[in-house]
C-alpha cells in the first residue's frame, strides 16, 4: 500500500493512505503505479486518473500536471481534479458546447489554444462520467 495526494492551487483535494495501484496517463501512454516503485517524475495529460484500493475503484477527472514517486507517497500537482461521481454533466456538456462555438470564432492564437484546452478539459470530464 502507498499513499496518494492530490494537491491543486487550492491546497490538498485529497490524500489517500491505502492505494494498492494507480494507473495515470502520461504524455508516453498509461502507466501504473504500485508500491515500492523506484522513485520518479511524470508528466500527466488531461485524462482519467483511477485508484484502487483493495477492490474499490475510484476514478478521478484530472488535468494537466505533474506525479511525483517517492517512499511509497504519490504526489499528483494538477490545476483541477474531479471525482466521477461529483461531475456536473450539464456543466460539462455546456462548457463543451461553448468551446466548440468559439472554436469557430476569429479569436487569436493564445485564446483559440484556451478554447482548445477548455473543450480538452469538457470531454475528458464527460468520458470519466461516462457519458461519452
Amino acid at each position: 500500500m502507498f499513499k496518494v495526494r492530490f494537491v491543486t492551487p487550492k491546497g490538498l483535494f485529497e490524500e489517500d493512505n491505502d492505494v494498492s495501484l494507480l494507473n495515470i496517463v502520461t504524455p508516453d501512454g498509461q502507466r501504473g503505479l504500485l508500491s515500492n516503485h523506484m522513485p520518479i517524475v511524470m508528466m500527466l495529460v488531461v485524462s482519467k486518473l483511477t485508484l484502487v484500493r483493495g477492490k474499490s475503484r475510484t476514478d478521478y477527472a484530472i488535468t494537466r500536471g505533474m506525479l511525483y514517486f517517492q517512499d511509497n507517497v504519490a504526489t499528483v500537482l494538477v490545476d483541477a481534479v474531479e471525482r466521477k461521481v461529483a461531475i456536473d454533466v450539464p456543466r460539462a456538456q455546456k462548457a463543451k458546447e461553448k468551446a466548440q462555438r468559439m472554436l469557430q470564432e476569429d479569436v487569436s492564437e493564445l485564446e483559440l489554444e484556451r478554447v482548445r484546452y477548455s473543450l480538452e478539459k469538457a470531454n475528458n470530464r464527460l468520458r470519466v462520467a461516462g457519458v461519452e
